[in-house]
Parts: structure tokens; C-alpha cells; sequence
């Protein structure tokens, strides 16, 4: 807004209007510096530990907002950022609860509010208010079990098994929770086990087990392999990640431009040269044509969306371990978007980064309550849950089917069993297992590449013990292809039959 002040209006009031002029210019920073986000923090469940490379569940409450919200995000300089929408409308209180993942102690916990424009209602958020609903630091060695409400707490000889099953060497500390509470510390990954009569729908990295008697628990789903919550995993992002540009897309890119120089020699060709505004016309024109078929058709704007599940599963429990890997790739700011839960109980997806360095850097963006991550760059992460199994193939006593019929079957890309550092197929056929991923990583049939990869991923990140183990990898096809996605894949499944668990 402007205003004129005359030179030849009388000095006391030119001095008026530009005082009049000056307050219409002041009102909107007025009203800006006169908004106020007046926030509480404090933990959704009491006392419970927080840890790095889990969730970690906060309870917030805006006492006072002079702008509308219209969301929330939490979580900032890590590479999963948390968002739900929240409507809160001007000088209304509300609370609300939302995880945020945690990195480690140099993490950023803050909060952004958003109004429904999309812009932060107030950017000085501070440290300590991200610190304050972070909860206790886990204690080294300790193993965190929550029990649903009204289940004893195991005897120390049943803690020792708990100790010796979960690989633990410190001390067992218990939770007694809400069925609600149970459900969102699983779904966060923050507990080691869950006893419960009624197991919540999400397991997550925890162990499962249903107390039996008093002094007796019974394993219901045994605990991932050591290394799966890592949050650093080199070996598992190479596997998944893209590889670059891929030989489509330059065959593609090379056509364009094949395309545009023939149209260029062509335009050249029937513009008369004695016309050389008429010549730039043209060529302007060719140009900005060209550019618009190549970002429309040319795969300069591509979103790609790549699953892989694999099955850890094994006899005397009666789920098996689930990881479900989910790769978002993007470029020319397409949005690469996956529903990863559709009822609102999966556990939330964790993130997969190449080093320490990539831990504090944004890479997507979970909104929790929809059970969608997307990003608008490449990301990887993995869901952890334990489902009724084994899913493609029933077992023996021992934990594995027959390897002959197993390999006979018409959905099996290849299998194995292995037995140390040596691996046979259904034929006999016996060699190490470096020998085996060197041989089918250099096969054309892309599934069995694929098997040759993963199997060499296997043994160096998954693997527990010499075995005996059972490999097979499944034809996996998926339900549908995610709506707005550009190139879709999915992944033989790998399942690995193992001994069978010795119950507690």
C-alpha cells in the first residue's frame, strides 16, 4: 500500500499524513510480532526409556496460539521427520501425542507448527523444549520388556531366561502398561519383549511371549537378528539403493536428443537465411517445444518405488520375523510416496542410511497416523514386525520344509541349504556360498540376480550361527501398484528357514 503527501499542503499536515502513512506501513509488523505459540511438552508414557534408533512417543499441548495450526511436525536434523495434521484453531488449546525419532543425544527434537498455507507459525524453537519429552536415557545392558496389564512379573530364573534368549548380559527391566500404551511403545521400538496373554497387533523389534505359568514363558515370536535395528547398515543400502541413471533412461535421453537436432537441421533447412528474426523465432520456439516434451516424456521429473521382504522363520514359534524393506527414489521434485499401513497397527518404518554422517540428514517424511512415508529425494527404511508364518511355505518339526519339493515349486526363484560356509541345491550341487552369489549375481534373469545379492547380504548382515538353514526366495507379487507412482518393483521375498527355537 502507497500514499502521496503534496508539497503543497501546510507543514503541520504534511507531518500528520506521514504519520498516517507510517502506522498503515507498521499495522501488519505490529500484528505479526503480536502473535504468540504458547506450548507444553512432556512424555505420552511415563518413565520409559527413550533410545536411539527407536521412536519416542511426546505428548504436546499448545495452551495458547494466536494463528490457526494446521500441523505438526517433530524431529528435526535426523533422516525421519514425523508429521500428523492437527487442526487447533486461534485461541483454542489441544494436545495431541506424536513420536519423533531419535539419532542420539546431538539430535534436534524440536517442534514446527504449520498453519494451513504450509509455513511455520514460529521458528524459535528450542532445544530444551525438544529435550524436555525425550524421557530417560536407556541404561547400558538393560533390556526394557513391558507387560500388559494385570500379567506378573516373571521370577528371576524366568529373567534369566529372558537375559539368555534376548542376548542380554545386564539386567531386565519391566513395564507394566495400558493396552494402549503397549501398542504405541511396540509400535515405536522401544521395548526388548512383550509379554502378554493378548498380543498388541504391532510387535516391531521386540520378542513375544505369552506367560504360560508363573515361573514358565512360551516364545511366540522370537527377537530379530542381531544387527536388524541398526540404523547404519552400508552393506543393506547398497543392495536396495538406486544405482544411478539407468541404461533406459540414457537410451531415452539420447533419443530426445537425437530428436532435437533432426528438428534443428530441419528448421534450418526451410527458414530462409536472409530472415534472421524469423530464424531466432524459430529456433526459440524448437527450443522451448523440446524442452517441454523432454521434462514431460524425457523422465526428468520420476518417481520410483522399489519393496523386498524378507521372512526369518523358524520352528516352536508360531510368527515369523518380517523386515520389509521400502526404497523412495525421486528426482525433478517428484513426490515418491508408499502407504506402508493401511490399519493403523504396523509398526513405524525405520531409516537405513550408508554412514554416521547421513544420521542427521533429512531424508523423508512419515505421517504417522495415515500409515504413508514419502520424500521428494531417495530414501530407504525397513518395517520390523512379526507375522503368522512361516507365509509361503509350512515347515517341518524342524523349522524347514523339504528342499526337493521346496525347489519344485512353481513361485520359487532358487533355494539352498546351508550348512557353515557351504550351501547345496536340490540337485546336489555343492559349493561355497561366495561361489553361489558370484553365480547368480552374473545371471540374466533378474530374480535370480537378485537372490545372488541378497544371499551375500545375508550371510554378512542376517546371518546367526552355522545352521543348518534352508534359503528360498519367492515370487512376491504385489496387491496393486501404488497410485502416482511412476516405475514400481517388487522383489523376490526371502525366506529363511532356521532351527527350531528351544522355548524359554
Amino acid at each position: 500500500m502507497t500514499a502521496h503527501v503534496g508539497r503543497g499542503m501546510p507543514r503541520q499536515s504534511r507531518v500528520r499524513a506521514k504519520l498516517a502513512v507510517l502506522v498503515v506501513w507498521l499495522l501488519p509488523c505490529a500484528a505479526c510480532f503480536g502473535q504468540r505459540l504458547e506450548t507444553e511438552e512432556g512424555l505420552a508414557i511415563a518413565d520409559l526409556y527413550a533410545r536411539p534408533g527407536a521412536y519416542f512417543p511426546r505428548r504436546i499441548r499448545v495452551v495458547h496460539c494466536d494463528l490457526p495450526i494446521a500441523e505438526i511436525r517433530t524431529g528435526f536434523e535426523v533422516p525421519i521427520l514425523v508429521a500428523a495434521r492437527w487442526e487447533v484453531h486461534p485461541g483454542q488449546s489441544a494436545e495431541k501425542v506424536i513420536p519423533a525419532f531419535e539419532v542420539g543425544e546431538t539430535a534436534y527434537g524440536g517442534c514446527a507448527f504449520l498453519n494451513p498455507e504450509g509455513k511455520d507459525i514460529d521458528k524459535e524453537i528450542t532445544d530444551a523444549m525438544g529435550k524436555a519429552a525425550r524421557g530417560p536415557r536407556r541404561p547400558r545392558w538393560t533390556l526394557i520388556v513391558g507387560l500388559a496389564q494385570g500379567t506378573a512379573e516373571p521370577g528371576p530364573e524366568a529373567q534369566e531366561v529372558l537375559l539368555r534368549t534376548l542376548r542380554g548380559d545386564g539386567r531386565v527391566v519391566f513395564f507394566s502398561l495400558s493396552p494402549q500404551d503397549l501398542d504405541l511403545a511396540a509400535r515405536c521400538g522401544l521395548l526388548d519383549a512383550i509379554i502378554s496373554e493378548a498380543p498388541p497387533g504391532a510387535v516391531g523389534c521386540a520378542a513375544l511371549f505369552h506367560p504360560a505359568a508363573p515361573d514358565r514363558l512360551e516364545m511366540i515370536a522370537a527377537p530379530p537378528p542381531p544387527g536388524t535395528g541398526e540404523t547404519v547398515q552400508p552393506k543393506a543400502f547398497e543392495l536396495f539403493s538406486p544405482s544411478g541413471t539407468s541404461a533406459g533412461d540414457l537410451r531415452r535421453l539420447w533419443l530426445w536428443l537425437g530428436v532435437l537436432a533432426l528438428a534443428a537441421l530441419v528448421a534450418a533447412a526451410l527458414v530462409p537465411r536472409r530472415r534472421p528474426l524469423l530464424t531466432a523465432a524459430a529456433l526459440v520456439a524448437l527450443a522451448s517445444a523440446a524442452a517441454l516434451v523432454i521434462y514431460c516424456a524425457g523422465g526428468v521429473r520420476l518417481s520410483r518405488v522399489l519393496e523386498a521382504r524378507v521372512f526369518h522363520a523358524a520352528g516352536g514359534v508360531s510368527r515369523a520375523r518380517l523386515e520389509h524393506f521400502i526404497l523412495l527414489d525421486s528426482r525433478g521434485g517428484a513426490l515418491a510416496r508408499f502407504t506402508f499401513d493401511r490399519s493403523g497397527r504396523c509398526p513405524l518404518p525405520l531409516p537405513i542410511v550408508a554412514s554416521d554422517a547421513d544420521l542427521y540428514r533429512p531424508a523423508c517424511i512419515l505421517r504417522w497416523e495415515e500409515g504413508v512415508i514419502e520424500t521428494q529425494a531417495s530414501a530407504l527404511v525397513h518395517v520390523l514386525d512379526a507375522v503368522e508364518g512361516p507365509v509361503f511355505a509350512k515347515g517341518s518339526a524342524s523349522g524347514r520344509p523339504d528342499l526337493s519339493a521346496l525347489a519344485s515349486r512353481a513361485d520359487v526363484v532358487a533355494a539352498l541349504r546351508i550348512d557353515g560356509g557351504r550351501a547345496t541345491d536340490a540337485d546336489g550341487r555343492s559349493q561355497t556360498l561366495d561361489a553361489w552369489a558370484v553365480e547368480w549375481a552374473a545371471s540374466g534373469d533378474p530374480d535370480v540376480a537378485y537372490a545372488g545379492r541378497s544371499l551375500k547380504w545375508w550371510d554378512s548382515d542376517r546371518r546367526e550361527g552355522d545352521g543348518p538353514f534352508l534359503l528360498a526366495w519367492f515370487h512376491d507379487p504385489a496387491p496393486q501398484k501404488p497410485p502416482g507412482i511412476d516405475e514400481y518393483e517388487r522383489l523376490p521375498a526371502l525366506v529363511v528357514f532356521g532351527e527350531a527355537l528351544k522355548q524359554p
